[in-house]
């Protein structure tokens, strides 16, 4: 291979870059922040994937497990074919996607689709998401769809599309074969992609975390502020919601407490189960979706709120036996990967319940008060047993119900479900989400009540406990927390109507007074070593009170979605990567780092330098960071008489607008102007807002005198048929 070859190479990489963080174009007064915008955003997609489109079918390229080089362990695949994938985590690839469809509508519901697909019975889901595969179950669809590509088709080509494949490899071996096409290779793919049943597969991993299920209410909230008029029938209408089938089952209490020094632990709470692995494995196609007959007969299907209940009825049976946090009982903390000791020790998380809240209130807030909802018999069992007993206050009594109602609930659908409903009534499903509210926000007073912060993490210590034969039955617990963490106030912000949160993180030992950064834990320097990896680690670095920047840009997106602008602002240039000094940041500002060494740490030169190259979840966070401030990204709603209207609301400080002009690209595409000739920021009582818009549509122009814009121009802009807008803030 010459040197031309290489430099044509590097040539098509650099275009190839240019036409993906096209999408994200910025042009500000500061053009540090406008490189690292674009750059977060490639940065994302190399995570969470670049959807695009195919005569309306959406295929992620890319995708990959974090992708790191300095940390081998996190070793990922990437095909070396045409519409490149890979694997990656559930909770990566869900978080980085949270916002694609504010870059791409066409993804519309795609990722709700398939990640709440994924979710279980039990609430959990696996760990490991694979690439997609597609299948062509009709041979005659086959046979017509290769005599409309190919000249001469090879005889095996049919056999092959009733077998789950990929797109890629597929492609791959047809050129490898020779085949010579009547059309072109993306014709086919495109055709194929129309034709062809998407199966979305996982592998189970390793363990349950407790978050991963909650990172879908940030893609339906996404999916609403994009389609609110179709987001009640995606909720009820759409009956292709299914179950993820898992081999492998997490232990009644009875099999997973054990003693350990004089101590009841929890060491192996999820194993394989033999008769599931038996009975998946012996499946023709689907394997991995849950059965009616417990297993023998059809994929059980429903809808996505008969989903959402069954999502929320398992995590209202995990409280702990303090009514605070929802249990670490199945091997795996939450977000915070560093506290793995956690779940031995019986731990539990705030986080979860608030989060719990945030998706009961969501839900609540999109019941049709006409319509039930038909969800299996054993849901509808589990849930009447918590209904009867959330409104209690004694938390142990609730705490032994809840848990013994949910392993019976477990050992009824391990193999599947029966296949009858229930109609759940409107008002009933009302009476259950305000009980689940109210226990939710009960925990959070009681947190402030007891312990006067927004702890986050606990230790369950069994105080007394009888053993019977081998199993140990505890009586009494004793709770204690873990010293601050920054996750609870994140979670906290999203909720509690409480705008004392700012003031009690600063006013605590996580915030780093030297770097005006904020620490993602206090000193765990008291702490038991048996709580995890973060009490081994220096002070400042890796996951102990260092500035770990995916949750320091979580804090920030919640002050600015809370409405704590003040707080907000007063962080910005302190903590966001493109305004770091880089001789202290000691890398370009324009790439985020795993971590920044924090002022805790012994080694002062290090204090504020930034560590391991990541792609991270802090990119995302960035990017809804990004949207809020242009968009406000709550952009379509429908008005009183059912339509579709459209407005911008950035929030932006005056000093980011260049001469009164700021423009970014809207759903990757349409150049939006914003006009600022006061010079003021876009938000408090002096800010500015819009009050007019200028549309150019098919080399028209089109004014309108509202700071709302309405039908059919709402929907030309969704639809991506205006190319430019210009905004007049006043």
């Amino acid at each position: 291979m010459s040197r031309a070859y290489f430099a044509a190479k590097e040539r098509d990489n650099a275009c190839l870059i240019a036409a993906i963080t096209e999408q994200m174009k910025t042009e500000s007064a500061s053009k540090e922040f406008d490189l690292y915008a674009e750059q977060t955003f490639l940065d994302n997609i190399m995570r969470g994937g670049l959807p695009i489109t195919l005569d309306g079918k959406i295929i992620y390229l890319y995708y990959r497990k974090h992708g790191d080089m300095e940390r081998d362990y996190n070793d990922f695949k990437l095909q070396p074919t045409y519409f490149s994938q890979g694997n990656g985590n559930y909770r990566d690839i869900n978080q980085n996607r949270r916002n694609d469809v504010f870059f791409n509508p066409n993804v519309a519901e795609d990722n709700i689709v398939r990640f709440f697909n994924l979710v279980q019975l039990d609430g959990y889901n696996p760990l490991v998401v694979l690439c997609s595969q597609y299948v062509i179950k009709s041979n005659e669809q086959a046979q017509q769809l290769i005599a409309r590509h190919f000249r001469t088709p090879n005889p095996e080509l049919p056999a092959l599309l009733a077998k789950p494949f990929m797109v890629g490899l597929l492609l791959k071996a047809i050129e490898n074969e020779k085949l010579e096409y009547k059309t072109t290779p993306l014709a086919f793919a495109t055709d194929l992609l129309e034709q062809a049943e998407v199966n979305d597969d996982a592998n189970h991993g390793e363990g349950f975390w407790i978050d991963h299920a909650f990172y879908n209410t940030d893609l339906l909230e996404s999916f609403e502020a994009i389609f609110p008029d179709r987001l009640s029938g995606l909720l009820y209408d759409q009956n292709i919601f299914t179950y993820f089938d898992n081999d492998h089952v997490v232990l009644p209490r009875s099999a997973k407490y054990v003693l350990s020094g004089g101590q009841v632990r929890q060491f192996q709470s999820v194993v394989q189960d033999h008769d599931k692995r038996s009975l998946i494995n012996h499946r023709t196609s689907e394997p991995n979706k849950v059965r009616t007959k417990h297993g023998q007969d059809g994929v059980y299907k429903t809808n996505l709120m008969g989903k959402l209940l069954t999502i929320i009825a398992n995590k209202a049976a995990s409280f702990d036996a303090a009514g605070i946090g929802l249990e670490m009982e199945a091997e795996k903390p939450d977000w915070y990967d560093a506290l793995n000791g956690l779940p031995g020790l019986l731990g539990s998380s705030l986080s979860e319940t608030l989060e719990l809240k945030r998706l009961s209130q969501y839900t609540l807030d999109h019941l049709d008060a006409k319509r039930p909802v038909n969800i299996p018999v054993e849901v509808k069992e589990l849930i009447t047993t918590l209904d009867s007993k959330l409104g209690t206050l004694d938390n142990f009594d609730y705490w032994d119900t809840a848990t013994t109602a949910k392993e019976e609930y477990r050992e009824k659908t391990k193999l599947g479900i029966g296949g009858e409903e229930v109609a759940f009534k409107p008002e009933e499903i009302t009476g259950f989400l305000n009980k689940v509210i109210a226990r939710c926000t009960g925990a959070a007073e009681k947190v402030l009540k007891l312990y006067g912060n927004y702890f986050t993490y606990f230790i369950n210590e069994a105080a007394e406990y009888e053993k019977i034969g081998k199993e140990l039955k505890i009586k009494k617990f004793n709770q204690r927390p873990l010293p601050l963490f920054l996750e609870g106030f994140v979670h906290a912000l999203k909720v509690e109507q409480d705008k004392h949160i700012p003031e009690l993180v600063r006013k605590s030992p996580l915030y780093d007074k030297k770097l005006k950064m904020f620490k993602v834990n206090a000193p765990l320097a008291e702490t038991s070593l048996e709580i995890g990896r973060a009490r081994v680690f220096t002070p400042g670095w890796l996951e102990n009170e260092s500035i770990w920047l995916h949750m320091e840009y979580k804090y920030l997106l919640e002050l600015l979605k809370a409405g704590c602008y003040q707080d907000f602002f007063s962080a910005f240039k302190t903590t966001l990567v493109p305004f770091m000094n880089p001789k202290t940041y000691k890398r370009s500002i324009l790439e985020n780092s795993s971590f920044i060494v924090s002022s805790a740490n012994p080694n002062k030169e290090n204090h504020g330098r930034g560590f391991v190259a990541r792609l991270s979840g802090g990119a995302a966070e960035f990017i809804d960071i990004w949207l809020i401030m242009m968009t406000g990204k709550k952009i379509f709603s429908v008005d009183e008489k059912g339509l579709l209207t459209f407005k911008l609301a950035p929030i932006l400080p005056a000093w980011l607008f260049k001469q009164g002009k700021l423009s970014f690209r809207l759903f990757g595409e349409i150049e939006v102007l914003l006009l600022n000739p006061k010079k003021k920021n876009t938000f408090g009582q002096d800010g500015v807002k819009p009050i007019g818009y200028k549309l150019s549509l098919d080399g028209n122009e089109v004014e309108i005198s509202s700071p709302l814009i309405k039908e059919p121009y709402s929907k030309l802009i969704r639809e991506r048929k205006v190319s430019r807008i210009v905004v007049s803030l006043a």
